[in-house]
């Protein structure tokens, strides 16, 4: 043990041989590396992102695999992230951090901010945002007499349930299911608008059915649903 020889990166190494047989004794370490994390901005929207470590230190460029990284959205006023992935060096998508609309609506702040993350993969990865301009929303209100339950959902378009009430955006199309308690029947279902105008009746796609297909037009609409109970039929062994 006459010479030791310390280097912390793979480089050339010498030493002056001793009158004497000598062994060479090489020790590897792993170290510690660090990968890239960057951001980008895409859509017809605007707003920012930043990067911070669980203590709230921004990050400048680099993180340690497995170490969380939390991410800041500030979409612009007249903006929201529609959504935000982690995409790795050959533009995978290997997490999902906002995928929806209302996901952004459940998870924001008052000042419109929304706060997420992910822990950092074993290599370079991106965080990509879409950030679109918010479309005009109408209200879909609903209003039942008689016993029954609707269901509305979204066969395509933008149908937000986390609101109240409801609200969607111009050509959504939904589909409205009646289910009428036993002993009790659709007796009428439509559409009227804000100042309590019918707009049209809802027919069902089969009949007999209670099943409804509507598209939302560019105005606040209530879908009016009316059941009553079924005609009894006389009792003749009485």
């Amino acid at each position: 043990d006459r010479d030791v020889i310390k280097q912390s990166t793979a480089t050339d190494m010498s030493f002056e041989m001793p009158a004497d047989n000598c062994t060479i004794h090489i020790t590897f370490e792993k170290g510690l590396v660090k990968y890239t994390v960057s951001t980008e901005m895409i859509g017809d929207g605007s707003g920012t992102v930043k990067l911070t470590d669980r203590g709230g230190d921004q990050i400048d460029g680099s993180v340690l695999p497995d170490e969380e990284v939390l991410v800041y959205l500030y979409p612009a006023e007249n903006s929201y992230p529609s959504k935000a992935v982690v995409l790795d060096a050959d533009g995978n998508v290997i997490d999902t951090l906002v995928e929806t609309y209302e996901d952004y609506l459940l998870g924001k702040e008052d000042d419109g901010s929304m706060r997420t993350g992910f822990v950092m993969p074993e290599g370079n990865c991106k965080v990509q945002v879409t950030y679109n301009i918010i479309p005009p929303l109408y209200d879909v209100k609903a209003e039942l007499s008689g016993e029954g339950r609707i269901h509305i959902e979204e066969s395509s378009g933008l149908l937000l349930d986390v609101t109240s009430p409801r609200k969607a955006t111009e050509n959504t199309e939904i589909k409205i299911t009646a289910t009428p308690q036993e002993g009790y029947e659709v007796i009428s279902a439509a559409i009227y608008d804000d100042a309590g105008e019918k707009i049209t009746d809802l027919t069902p796609a089969t009949s007999g059915d209670t099943t409804y297909n509507y598209t939302i037009p560019a105005q606040n609409v209530t879908i009016k649903v009316t059941f009553d109970e079924k005609e009894k039929l006389p009792d003749l062994l009485g």
